[in-house]
Parts: structure tokens; sequence; C-alpha cells
């Protein structure tokens, strides 16, 4: 069944997609794979687009899904419009062949992953969980939580309708399929710009990069997004090719604009990949009513969550307005949070600010990185900063470059980077991957003009492109070690999750112990998901009904629990732990008879989920408290 699933839904994308291009009118103007490609990632939005609407009505079920399914597969009648004259495809050579080969092992690494459970943090904090939710109450809500909560979520409608119609495999085949559709765009796309060697390297060295082995196999969006954002980026730039028939580039604008769109629907910062890729139109001329369109298209693809979060939470990017808006009942916000989110964000960015460092930080995210840029384990690899010099000699050599779409893709890419590194709150290299094959397309372009010409340069640059993916490839190996270790031996689910997830022991005990009327207060992002009674998830700086802000009170946090109907609480925190929030208030709660200690729970705390070695050796409590019915007062 979740083959069954994952199958129709790559199919109803892909019909989908037809649909859009055949009403652009860019079918007859697209090769077979192009098209296929572009209908795919165009598709994966619009799967997502059109989910929200039982949501929103509360019919957010597995009919629905169906129904979405089936209408999408509807364009599959598309595909026999004939199609742009594809060139003559010669046999594979030997470099070719073994870049083929590499290509294989990469989907087979990412199947094990695909096929072992769910493990990731932020997919079991809400990619997944927010879709379990949605699904077990049958419509859309805003959680009253910053960041994951109240937030953009067209992708995770895809997760749900995976999920629901097949299951925790279903969803985790999706995101593996969908996350191959990047590779695909690229491939055709670089197709149209280098020859096939460069292309399957190009697509082997992307779909390899550390940041998106990491997430291309989870619920993180941004592997997804980076095919919203090349597709949307090259429509734009084909838009705007001075050569273009003026109909032709209009039908161009109308995919970029949904492709941005979906990217907005997906993640706020979708508005500043939409915001670059409206600017980057600007030539000689201002085409307004280009810009024009293609911001309504953006508009149509990516507003909803922006609207539904508004008239949910009385700001459209909670909480980022809270200043300038009436918040809605029960997302109130205010100085302490804001100034503990910020604090949260300063320790990602650190003291990385200025010109210098503008132009610094690219290179060292390869180069001598800082932890925060967490550029050693989900960073992009050396290949553009290894091949930029080659690109940089091409673009000053080739007499054309300017009036090349791939110059366009590298524009936007800088304009994203700099008003991203501008406003930013966090230097997390990984949240640049939407933009990174823009710049990957461009530099092996110039790299491959310029090795065609000087040939000493060709076998250096061919050299380093097969270190990068050699390197990359055994990390990906790495990486994959565990998931492939799960499905060649008999170990169980449970015993996966052991070595997965820090405390797992004291999920079981909570799924096992306690009951629908019960509701646990859980300080473990990564429990949300596998938690099977409710929960809530108390993290200090990003919501604010269990108060652990400065200012709070042991009263205020006892309010608090009583208002959200907590019965239990679980966390390592001890009652002797000096300078903590969350101690005192604890300490003040058994003391005044308003908890009680009714069970700790020794387990094994993992540092790293891909070597899945315990840290220091060292087990961690976890404690569970009961919270007393009956009224008390701290002491």
């Amino acid at each position: 069944m979740p083959i069954a699933v994952t199958a129709w839904m790559t199919l109803a994308a892909t019909g989908a997609g037809f649909t859009i291009l055949r009403v652009t009118g860019l079918m007859g103007a697209l090769t077979h794979a192009e098209r296929l490609a572009m209908a795919f990632v165009l598709g994966i939005g619009m799967i997502g687009w059109l989910a929200f609407f039982p949501g929103l009505s509360g019919n957010f079920n597995g009919s629905w899904f169906a129904a979405i399914l089936a209408l999408c597969s509807v364009g599959l009648v598309f595909a026999r419009i004939p199609a742009r004259g594809d060139d003559h495809h010669p046999s594979l050579n030997g470099i070719e062949r073994v870049l083929l080969a590499g290509l294989c092992a990469a989907v087979l690494m990412d199947l094990s992953e695909a096929l072992s459970p769910a493990a990731d943090a932020d997919t079991m904090a809400y990619h997944f969980e927010t879709p379990r939710l949605f699904l077990e109450r049958g419509g859309i809500f805003t959680i009253p939580r910053a960041i994951d909560g109240a937030t953009q979520l067209l992708l995770q409608m895809t997760y749900a309708v995976a999920m629901d119609l097949g299951g925790e495999t279903a969803a985790k085949l999706w995101v593996m399929v969908s996350g191959w559709g990047l590779g695909a765009l690229f491939y055709v796309l670089a197709r149209r710009h280098l020859d096939r060697v460069w292309a399957l390297g190009g697509v082997l060295l992307l779909m390899t990069t550390p940041a998106v082995v990491y997430g291309a196999g989870t619920g993180q969006v941004e592997v997804r997004l980076a095919a919203f954002a090349l597709l949307s980026a090259y429509a734009v730039a084909m838009s705007v090719r001075e050569d273009a028939d003026p109909a032709l580039g209009f039908r161009w604008v109308i995919v970029a604009g949904l492709a941005a769109g979906f990217f907005a629907g997906a993640k706020s910062t979708g508005l500043i990949f939409a915001f670059a890729g409206c600017i980057s139109m600007l030539g000689r001329t201002v085409p307004i009513k280009r810009m024009c369109v293609f911001s309504i298209c953006v508009a149509l693809a990516g507003v909803q969550w922006y609207a539904f979060n508004w008239s949910q939470t009385g700001d459209p990017l909670y909480p980022l307005l809270w200043r300038h808006v009436d918040l809605a009942a029960g997302y109130q916000w205010n100085d302490a949070l804001a100034q503990s989110l910020e604090r949260q964000w300063q320790n990602e960015r650190g003291a990385v600010w200025g010109i210098g460092w503008f132009f610094a930080y690219p290179i060292r995210t390869v180069i001598a990185p800082f932890p925060q840029f967490e550029s050693l384990r989900v960073g992009l690899g050396p290949a553009a900063l290894m091949f930029l010099p080659f690109a940089g000699a091409a673009f000053v050599m080739k007499r054309d470059a300017l009036k090349s779409p791939l110059f366009r893709l590298a524009m936007i890419a800088f304009l994203v980077y700099a008003i991203w590194y501008a406003v930013g709150p966090s230097l997390r290299i990984r949240h640049l991957l939407p933009v990174y094959p823009l710049a990957l397309l461009a530099i092996l372009a110039g790299t491959a003009h310029l090795s065609r010409t000087q040939a000493g340069l060709r076998r250096i640059a061919l050299a380093g492109f097969a270190a990068v993916i050699a390197l990359q490839l055994a990390g990906q190996g790495l990486f994959s070690k565990k998931y492939i270790s799960y499905l060649a031996s008999d170990e169980s689910r449970t015993d996966f999750l052991n070595k997965s997830i820090s405390g797992y022991d004291a999920v079981q005990w909570i799924n096992a112990n306690l009951t629908p009327d019960d509701r646990v207060l859980v300080f473990k992002r990564e429990w949300l998901y596998l938690l099977q009674v409710p929960h809530y998830f108390g993290n200090n700086g990003s919501q604010a009904l269990i108060p652990l802000y400065e200012g709070a009170t042991p009263e205020t946090f006892l309010a608090g629990l009583r208002t959200q109907s907590i019965t239990h609480i679980a966390t390592t925190t001890t009652l002797t732990e000096r300078n903590d929030t969350l101690a005192e208030f604890l300490k003040a709660l058994v003391t005044g008879r308003c908890i009680a200690p009714i069970t700790e729970i020794r387990s094994a705390g993992y540092q790293s989920r891909t070597l899945q070695s315990p840290s220091r050796g060292d087990d961690v409590i976890y404690t569970i408290y009961r919270v007393s019915p009956a009224a008390c007062r701290p002491s």
C-alpha cells in the first residue's frame, strides 16, 4: 500500500503539473524530459495547495485526498501533446556509466532511509507531527508556538495525504521521491547548457551534498524548496531573454510566479526569494506588466497560509509583528519571550556581522567554520567554492555571459543571500540550500565552458569533481549505515528508535501508563510524533501558555498547567539545579504538594544519531511528575 500510494501521488503530481504547463502553453515548448521534471515539481506544490481546502472545511480525510489525487491525475492526458524534439541520445560512455552507478547507489541509500522509521528531530517535532494532529482532528488549526507552530505548511499537506492513505512508510517514501524531484529538474536544466557527463556529475554532486543527504529523506522542506526555487529562477531567466517571444515570456512568468508562491507557502523565506525573483526581472527597461503578473501568481499560490495564520493568531508572520498587531487570545507575546527568542537566534549567528563577514561567510563555512554554521555536518560541501574561480574566469572570457539564463540564476541566488545575511536570524548554512542549486548550476556551466578551451584546466577540474563526489558518497554511506543495518537485520522498530531517540524509554513508559484523559508536558521536541497520548511542548522562547520566561512565577506556571489541563510532567531537570527557572518552579510545586514524582526512568542519551554512540556513555534520568488535581499553593 505505501508503494501504491507513493506511485499514485507521483503520477498525480505529474498530471497536475502537466495541467499547469498546458494552461500556460508551455507543453509544446519543452522536451519530454523537461516537462516531466517541471510538471512533477509544480504538481508537488499543487497537491499541497489543494489539500489546504479540505483541512479548512474540516474534511481532512482520505476520501478528499483520494479525490484530489484523482483530479490531478486527469492532467496526464496532456502527455499526448507533442513535445519539442529531443536531441539524439548516444549510448553511455564509460564515465557516464560510472556516474549513473553513483546515482543508483545514492538512490538505494536514500531508499534505505525511506524504509526505516522516522527519527529526525525536526520531522518528529512538526513536519510529521503537525499533519498527524491535523488528521486526528480532521482539519487544520494553528499551534500556539512560534517558528514551527503557526507557520506555513504547504509541503506538510502533501505529507498528510501520504500518511493518511499509506501510513508513515508512504510519507517516508513520498519525501524521498519528492526530494529526487530536485535532481531530475537540475539534470534537465543542466542539459540545456552542459554535456551529459557534466549534467550527470552535477546531479550526483548536488544530491550527495551533506545538507541534501541530511534533509531529503526527512520531512524537512529545504530540498523540495530548492526544486521550487530552481524552477522559478530559471523560468524568470527565460521570461526576460532579449530574443524571447513576448507571449512566451509571459507564459514563463506565470510558471515562475507559481513556483515562487509554492516556496512562500511552504516557508516564510520564500518571501525573500519571491522579492529577489521579481527584482531580477529589471534590466534596461522596467517590465511592469511581467512583474505584476509574477506577483499575482506568487500571491495566488502562496498567500493562503499567511491569511489563515492571520485569521487565527492576528499576525500573518506570527510572532514577528506582535508589537504592531492585536494578537488573538492564547497567542500572547511579550518582551521576555521576544528577548528569549532573540538570545536563541544570537547563539545561531554569533558575532558574524559586517561587510567583511558578508564575503567571508561562504568561505568560512568550508574553511575553519564556526559551530553555529553547522557546515561540518550538514553543509553545502566544497564544490561551489572549489569551482568558483573557474566559473569567474569563464564569465570574464565569455562575451555574452550577461545574456545567459544562468547569469540570472546567479543574480537571484546572490540577492537572496544578501537579504538573508542582512535580516536572517540564523546563520545555519543549510538554510541557503534552496538557492544553492542555482549557484551550483551557474558555476558548473562556467567551469565546463572554461575546461573546453583549456585542456590542462579540464583535467584539474575533473579531478576535483571526482574527489568531491567520492567524498560525499562516502559521507552518505556513513549516514545511511544505520538504516542499511536496520533493514538487513531482525532489529525491531523499538530497537531502532531506542538507538536514535534520546529518552525513548520514557516515551514508551508514557504511552503505556497514561491515558487519553491525561496530558503530559514534555521538553523533548523529538518525542512529539511518538507520543500516543495528549501532550504539550513547553519550550521556553516559543510558547507563552505555560510561562517559563523572565517574570514568570511558580504561581503563573501552575496556572498555565491548570489552564492547559496538564496532568503529568516529564523532564530531566532536577530540583537541585541552580539558575534554572524550571528547576525553581518544580521545587516550589513539589514542596507545596502541587506535583509529586511518581517514577524515574533511566535512558541512554545520544549525541549523534548517525554514529549512534551514547554521549559520554552517561545515562539520562527522566522524572515523571503527577500534577495534583486538588487546589494547592506553591511553596
